[in-house]
This record gives C-alpha cells, sequence and structure tokens, in this order.
C-alpha cells in the first residue's frame, strides 16, 4: 500500500500504471523476459510502490530512502485516512 494515499492511492496509481505500462508491452519487455512476474504481479509489487515512493519524497521533499521510510511509516494511517471509494470515476474526461 502506497503509505499515506492509502488503497484509494494505490487504486489512482494502478489505474494511471495500467495506462502507462499496457500488458503487452510489459510482456514484450526485458523484465519479463528475466523475471516470472505476471504483469499484475509487476505492476502490484513494484512499479504501483515505485511511483508511490517517488510521490510521496517528492510531497516531503526528501529522498527516496526517506520516501520509503514514511511510506512503511504512513502505511496504516493512509488505510484509515484514504480508503478505497467503490464509487470514484478513474475515467479521464
Amino acid at each position: 500500500m502506497p503509505g499515506y494515499y492509502g488503497p484509494k492511492g494505490f487504486e489512482v496509481i494502478g489505474h494511471a500504471a495500467l495506462r502507462r505500462f499496457n500488458h503487452d508491452e510489459c510482456n514484450d519487455s526485458e523484465v519479463k523476459k528475466s523475471t516470472s512476474f505476471r504483469h499484475h504481479d509487476f505492476l502490484t509489487i513494484i512499479v504501483i510502490p515505485e511511483i508511490a515512493c517517488r510521490i510521496i519524497a517528492e510531497d516531503q521533499g526528501v529522498s527516496l530512502e526517506d520516501g520509503a521510510k514514511i511510506m512503511i511509516e504512513t502505511y496504516e494511517i493512509g488505510s484509515l485516512l484514504n480508503p478505497f471509494d467503490f464509487t470514484a470515476d478513474f475515467e479521464e474526461e
């Protein structure tokens, strides 16, 4: 979970990542050829946390290492403050 962004942030970042890293591109990538990650696993385990870490680091004006620490430390509060909103519409306008 992306720290203080919580489940809602995870979904927003995930939606953007899905648009950017489509399934076909991932299957043809060097990452797919060198690992056993499926597309969804790659996004969930690697891409979404990396994006969240970078956003948190930028938000807080800290290094990526400190951003990762903040992401881990704020996991629980993010789940409370930013739960997933099942009514949200993530479509582009």
